[in-house]
């Protein structure tokens, strides 16, 4: 009995410690920061990246003009207008239409501040480093703020019949988010919320809850606003919002009121689990979110400092931190005599408590140099407060004669007169935003973390990232940058065989391939005019890098180029020659229209094999050396030792070995095999193959005729078999073709046409003796002859003294459909499972010539395809070229004997790339040096969109008339 009662007692321990487990594990994704991984910015001044904003705040420098009211001639008497500036972008009205899928038609009747916030989205996105095409059909949130007054003001110019049923997802502000959700493909939450100058922070609410109720795995949160008709500014200006000067003189004696301005802010967020295991920069942390509203008050726009108060520290609840923890608040802050001294009064009741005099809070706003971005001024801040953490710094405020209307006395608070040195523990600070009709938004921020905790770095074994809850402290990273995690394996260097310790080990001096894409070629010359000017500034940045972000962080569209680069400066130079206008048959661009979309495998046959091949691809590549070690264990249980180690030339004996028929097909199945896996790892799928005799058996695998089991054990017999033929004999290449040559060698029984190459290129082969007439009587033909150093008198009469054995070797073989077509070195045609699936085929495939050039022909009857062979040298592109029209296709090669760095294979990714194929550029570089890193952003091709005149002339991309 009491052994019953003890287990039930620990049976219920156990129940409790793992209900235990599940509240701590629920409270902490309840309140896990989100990451933010992404920025995206269109600020007055012309702040378009974090770089600029750090360079213009730190120098105190206003973002306010005067009015553009060449944007508004004539439609409305501007003495109305009490203010005479605000913060304004340039061209406000430009807008890429093709990149977004928008017919130029439509995009008159989008809301600027619409297109605004797609063009920014997007930025934020390659911010992120992120392809948003990856994304397409999932979860992805869109988070909108805004308060879309100006474009339905602006309808009202049109007649009945300028309208347009386009106008339908063209003004509102659901279809800000939703066109947002629908050109990204994404399927997860999407709303536009509207609570006036509150909007994007009370959006930033939304997203973050969002994220952290799982209803999405990444969140765009973006704001837009755009000023494009003055009846809105005398709706203000009646109101008396509006500073007369057009300045927000934000907790300045002088504050009169506040500066409009327009502007976009968008940001990528991701819970910080996910952030860290997907290894994306992390720029600032949202701790926690609150909103509110101040309910009554002295009038509905008039703020309620008690209500205030209470949301900010609803915001530090959610953050689970102390008024203590925070060193900086950015205020509201619109330079009003009376919204100011309320929020710093409501910012001391939070926070004075906690600060002192030696330990001031500090205090400041964007508004002060940029003006008031109403629904967009919140997200504004936030970005203004990770340029501070990014920087390390409180940037200076603009107006120095301090309120006397705020008893700065009797706070602990402060404003930075001069940018200062931001030192704490862990930088955090708050943001607030408040509505004209009383809505309320306090977000609370920290600094990344400075390492990523090691339990977070783990993968499952599916290669799929896991989520592990949110630590609570910050810890060292512990992560290998050369793990290989795509199926569940780690390969590093060091997993390498002990017999070569030094095989996996050095650097990658294959170079790198970089990469440019966009949807118009003269997009795609900006492109390269932006990162030119970025290599000048940026000089200490790292290709790797350069190229990974470029490769892995970008979409990839029609218009390409592509370059195989080892140092920055080379980088530079094709650069350089692609801001020039495109010359006519440059391989380094394509179009979809002239894309290649097939692509045909090329398997290289005996004679090519040399010591040293595939060894530095070995070091560098983790899947390349998994299928390598692979084959090569099969390889050693049925040779007795290393075909690798003779492969890479580290025996002794090596190049006597390879020499030899079983060495030299195992060597050649082993690499080409594993350069295949590699290819289709990258995500190049070949239409079709084709191998050149012993080439042949490694297509037949790699398509899955044989297992790779069944396939070595079956090419190690054959080869075993080939070199028992007991007569010598040999092989001789004649430049003639190979009908006129065969009839020639009826004379000699024991000689046969071995490969019919190309048109005017054949191989004889047979017994010595009778060889060496028979070259001797072609030679008196005028053809040139090339006796061949090979071991074994491949494809000929003397063969059939293996047939039967070769017959018994393939009784243990399981034949498969093969899942990739494979073309018939026998027929020259693609062959039928019924055909390969026999033990004749292969015995007639030993025998018989190899119709190699028949076989091209019939790939390029099947349309135009990127030839890529898969093996030692490019010595079967070099035939196939003269068997079909060169230029309808692409032609690639891999490896070759005098390149020992492993650029050819590099080389060659560049021109897949180029010739249109769709590249898994996440694993081309799993297991490769180089971060992602903040690169220039897609050079938009602009064009200017407006709306029809009253006079009914509709203007568009000719720029003729003023600015919207």
């Amino acid at each position: 009995m009491d052994q019953e009662l003890r287990r039930q007692f620990e049976a219920a321990q156990e129940t409790l410690r793992q209900q235990h487990r599940m509240l701590g594990q629920f409270l902490l994704e309840k309140h896990e920061p989100v990451a933010v991984v992404g920025v995206g910015m269109r600020l007055p001044g012309g702040n378009g990246s974090m770089d600029e904003l750090d360079a213009f705040l730190r120098e105190g420098r206003s973002g306010i003009g005067p009015l553009p009211v060449d944007r508004w001639a004539g439609e409305v008497d501007e003495s109305l207008i009490t203010a005479t500036a605000g913060g304004f972008l340039d061209s406000v009205d430009e807008f890429d239409a093709q990149f977004f899928n928008i017919p130029p038609k439509q995009a008159p009747y989008i809301d600027p501040a619409q297109r605004l916030l797609l063009e920014t989205s997007w930025e934020a996105l390659e911010n992120a480093g992120i392809d948003p095409a990856v994304l397409r059909h999932g979860n992805g949130g869109v988070y909108i703020g805004a308060s879309p007054l100006d474009f339905a003001l602006e309808l009202e110019q049109l007649t009945d019949e300028q309208l347009d049923g386009s106008l339908t997802t063209g003004v509102g502000g659901y279809s800000m988010s939703g066109r947002l959700s629908y050109f990204l493909g994404w399927r997860g939450p999407s709303l536009t919320t509207d609570t006036a100058c509150a909007s994007s922070l009370t959006a930033l609410h939304l997203a973050v809850e969002g994220l952290r109720r799982r209803e999405c795995s990444i969140a765009l949160c973006a704001a837009a606003n755009a000023l494009h008709n003055p009846r809105s500014f005398v709706i203000l200006s009646h109101g008396q919002f509006l500073a007369p000067d057009g300045h927000c003189k934000t907790f300045d004696d002088s504050a009169d009121g506040y500066a409009r301005a327009e502007g976009c802010g968008a940001l990528v967020l991701k819970r910080l689990s996910d952030a860290l295991m997907d290894g994306d920069t992390v720029l600032a942390l949202v701790r926690g979110t609150a909103i509110g509203q101040d309910g009554e008050s002295a009038g509905l726009s008039a703020p309620n400092g008690t209500a205030q108060e209470a949301v900010m520290r609803a915001a530090l609840a959610n953050a689970r931190l102390e008024p203590g923890d925070i060193q900086y608040v950015e205020a509201h802050g619109t330079g009003t005599p009376l919204g100011d001294p309320i929020e710093i009064g409501s910012i001391n009741g939070v926070f004075g408590a906690s600060h002192s005099p030696d330990d001031p809070l500090a205090v400041g706003s964007l508004k002060a140099n940029i003006g008031h971005m109403e629904p967009a001024a919140g997200l504004g801040a936030v970005i203004k407060v990770i340029a501070q953490m990014r920087a390390g710094v409180f940037y200076p405020h603009r107006w120095g004669n301090l309120s006397g209307r705020i008893p700065w006395d009797s706070y602990p608070l402060t404003v930075p007169d001069a940018t200062r040195p931001w030192q704490a523990p862990v930088r955090r600070a708050a943001v607030n935003g408040f509505g004209v009709a009383g809505a309320i938004a306090v977000a609370v921020l920290e600094e990344p973390p400075a390492a990523v905790p090691a339990e977070l770095t783990q993968q499952d074994t599916t290669g799929r990232a896991g989520r592990a809850a949110q630590p609570t402290t910050h810890q060292p990273r512990q992560t290998d940058p050369t793990e290989d995690v795509r199926d569940g394996r780690t390969d590093r260097p060091e997993d390498a065989r002990a017999d070569r310790p030094d095989r996996a080990r050095g650097a990658d001096p294959a170079g790198h391939v970089f990469t440019l894409s966009a949807k118009t070629r003269p997009a795609l010359r900006l492109q390269a005019e932006r990162h030119l000017r970025f290599l000048a500034d940026h000089p200490g940045t790292g290709l790797a890098d350069l190229c990974r972000t470029r490769a892995t962080g970008r979409s990839h569209f029609r218009h390409r180029h592509a370059a195989t680069v080892t140092d920055t400066e080379q980088l530079a130079a094709r650069l350089r020659a692609w801001a020039e206008p495109q010359q006519p048959g440059d391989e380094t661009d394509t179009t979809v229209a002239g894309a290649f979309r097939k692509v045909a495998f090329l398997f290289t046959g005996s004679g090519a094999q040399y010591t040293g091949m595939g060894r530095s691809l070995y070091a560098s590549s983790p899947v390349f050396r998994r299928h390598v070690d692979a084959c090569d264990a099969l390889f050693t249980a049925q040779l007795g030792r290393s075909v690798a180690a003779v492969m890479f030339g580290e025996v002794p004996d090596a190049a006597e070995m390879l020499a030899r028929t079983p060495y030299t097909h195992a060597a050649l199945f082993t690499l080409e095999y594993s350069l295949a896996q590699l290819w289709l790892s990258w995500g190049v799928r070949p239409s079709v193959l084709i191998g050149h005799s012993v080439g042949e058996i490694v297509a037949a695998t790699v398509a899955g005729l044989f297992t790779l089991d069944d396939g070595i054990a079956f090419l190690t017999a054959r080869a075993a078999l080939i070199e028992s033929v007991s007569r010598p004999g040999g092989m001789a290449a004649v430049s003639a073709p190979a009908r006129e040559v065969a009839p020639l060698l009826a004379a000699w029984p024991d000689l046969a046409v071995a490969a019919d190459n190309a048109p005017q290129q054949c191989v004889v082969s047979g017994a010595a003796g009778s060889l060496d007439a028979a070259v001797a009587a072609l030679r008196e033909r005028g053809w040139n002859v090339t006796p061949l150093r090979v071991a074994a008198p491949f494809h000929s009469p003397l063969m059939a003294e293996v047939s039967e054995q070769l017959g018994k070797a393939l009784a243990s073989v399981e034949f498969h459909e093969p899942r990739l077509p494979i073309v018939s070195n026998l027929t020259g045609r693609i062959a039928t499972y019924t055909e390969l699936a026999t033990a004749d085929y292969w015995i007639r495939h030993v025998n018989e010539t190899v119709a190699f050039a028949e076989g091209v022909r019939t790939i390029d009857a099947r349309g135009r395809h990127v030839f890529l062979e898969v093996g030692p040298s490019s010595a079967l592109t070099s035939l196939a070229r003269q068997c079909v029209d060169p230029a309808r296709h692409r032609w690639l090669s891999c490896l070759s004997p005098k390149d020992e760095t492993g650029i050819r294979l590099t080389t060659a990714l560049a021109g897949a790339y180029t010739a249109g194929l769709n590249i898994a550029w996440p694993q081309v570089y799993a297991g490769r040096p180089g971060r992602r890193i903040e690169l220039p952003p897609y050079a938009f091709d602009r064009r200017s969109y407006r709306l029809p005149t009253r006079s009914g002339h509709r203007t568009g991309a000719d720029g003729t008339h003023p600015l919207l």
